[in-house]
This record gives structure tokens, sequence and C-alpha cells, in this order.
């Protein structure tokens, strides 16, 4: 199952105890408990940036909110991000819309490649459709060996790639970008 938490969507970066938010704000039990040795979840759990301009960022009407917003997420609030096509939220829209036209991630079973220090591979495959899914996971350019399967070589079959350019195919290999992610799709036709 996929799990975004508050924030993942805008690129939120976490705020700081104590240089986004006081000791004296702070609302998480465990964090004030173990203060400063655990500065405790309230970084994670900062008001949404729903628009730039507004008071709190447009997260509440009220005169104060719970914790105090950092200053870099009035950058990456809602309303910025919405009008940019590029931006990380409209590429989370894209990928979850995507996401759920795939059967075989929604129900297919699950077939781990090979370990590789920088990459992580695996198939999905369900009904007629076969998907690979490869990602980067270092912040280096990363060459990935594979011999595409059969199926993807056949005449009778469409390929969807997402992600076209975070890579290229070269001598059975991927030439992958950093943090770089590629869906090769296959359906029988």
């Amino acid at each position: 199952a996929l799990c975004l938490y508050q924030g993942d969507e805008l690129g939120l970066p976490l705020g700081k105890v104590p240089d986004d938010i006081d000791r004296e704000d702070m609302q998480d039990p465990y964090g004030k408990c173990m203060y400063p040795k655990d500065l405790g979840r309230d970084g994670s759990r900062t008001p949404m940036p729903w628009q730039s301009c507004r008071s709190f960022l447009g997260f509440t009407s009220a005169d104060s909110s719970w914790l105090p917003i950092p200053d870099s997420h009035k950058t990456l609030a809602v309303d910025i991000q919405n009008e940019d096509p590029d931006s990380l939220l409209n590429t989370w829209r894209r990928m979850l819309i995507w996401r759920r036209a795939q059967p075989a991630i929604i129900s297919g079973d699950v077939v781990l490649h090979d370990p590789h220090p920088d990459v992580f591979a695996y198939t999905r495959r369900y009904a007629e459709q076969t998907l690979l899914c490869v990602f980067n996971v270092s912040d280096k350019a990363t060459e990935y060996p594979t011999n595409f399967p059969h199926e993807y070589q056949q005449a009778h079959t469409h390929t969807l790639i997402l992600n076209q350019d975070q890579f290229q195919y070269q001598n059975q290999h991927l030439l992958l970008q950093p943090y770089g992610a590629v869906y090769i799709s296959h359906t029988e036709v």
C-alpha cells in the first residue's frame, strides 16, 4: 500500500527544533519530555501550507496555529505548486492517476530482482500486464544490468515507459540518473 505523510506531496522539509519551533512551542509530549536528547515529532507535524500570502499560510484563521510554520514552507505552499505543472505536487497527482490505472500495481504479484548496491528493482504481474519497476537509490548515475524479459521484445505487445528522461538503455544496461526511477509496462494485446 502507498502512504504519503502530510507534506510529502509538497516536498516539505522537516521543521527543526529549535530553529523553526521554539522549545516553548513544542506540542509533542515525548519531545517535551526527552528534550534535547530527542526532539520529538513536531517537526513533521507543522501545519499544512495552503496559501502563500495568508497568515499561517491559510491553515487557520485563528490568532495562532498549534505549531509555528517554518519559513521554508512558504514557497512550497499548495497555491504556488498548483500553478506550476512541473511542481512536486502536480508530479504526485500525475503519478497517482497513472498508478490507479495499472492493474499490476493494484493486484499484481511481486518478484524482487537480484540485489544491487544502488538499485532497487522488481517486477509486478497481473493478468496481461507486466510492469518492471527500477529505482536508482543513490546520488550518482548508475548502470543496472538487465536483459529485458522476452515479453518486452515481442512484436505483439504494447510497451509504456514512464520517466523516459530518467534513463537510457544501452548494451543490455539501464543507465539511470541519480535518484531516477523508470516503469516499463508491457501489456499483451
